[in-house]
Parts: structure tokens; sequence; C-alpha cells
């Protein structure tokens, strides 16, 4: 379904909410097949746009939260502090046509 939907939103203009959640799916994905890196950085993207559109937080679902704060220390625990911190803010920068592209692995960061 992600796939489907970056490529959507490509066609017919970012829809960021859509893409938090992609973002934030494939983020978690990432680090449970421990590619750690990759993770880092669609994680960093995803804080980007909940930066931008709102949060959301009050929407998401008890078990949605634990995912994410579960991701995050793993990400954080896995790379350290500041390896984390490094490149969650590569992921950041990332502008929309950016984050589409690495997500479609088409680009590689780091």
């Amino acid at each position: 379904m992600c796939i489907r939907d970056r490529f959507t939103a490509r066609r017919v203009g970012l829809n960021e909410s859509i893409m938090s959640w992609c973002v934030f799916a494939m983020s978690c994905c990432a680090t449970v097949r421990g590619d750690y890196v990759r993770g880092a950085i669609l994680i960093g993207s995803h804080d980007a746009i909940c930066d931008r559109i709102g949060d959301g937080v009050g929407f998401w679902t008890p078990i949605e939260i634990d995912m994410r704060e579960r991701n995050r220390e793993t990400l954080m625990t896995s790379l350290g502090d500041q390896e984390f911190g490094r490149l969650n803010e590569v992921g950041r920068s990332l502008s929309p046509d950016q984050l589409v592209e690495y997500s479609l692995g088409r680009v590689q960061l780091d």
C-alpha cells in the first residue's frame, strides 16, 4: 500500500498526512530488518512532516504510540544518540520529492 500511495502522491500532489503515515511505517519496517540507518533517516523525515502538519498524537492509538516509542528507542540504542541525531537531521532535510526518491530506493543517503 505505501508504495502505491507514494506513486499516487507524486502524481496528484504530495499529501503529507498520507506521506507521514507511510514514512513512519517504512521506518518501523527498516528498524525491524536491522537497517537502522534507513530507519533513522525515515523517522527524521516523519518528524519533519509532523512538525509541518502537526504531530497528530491525539489521533494515534495506544499501539501506534508504543510502536513509535519502541522504534525510536531501538534506533537510538543501536546507533547511539549522536549518530541517530545526525541521521535524523539528514531525514529532516529531505524535500518531499527527495523523500519519495529515497523511499523508493532510487537514491542512497547517509
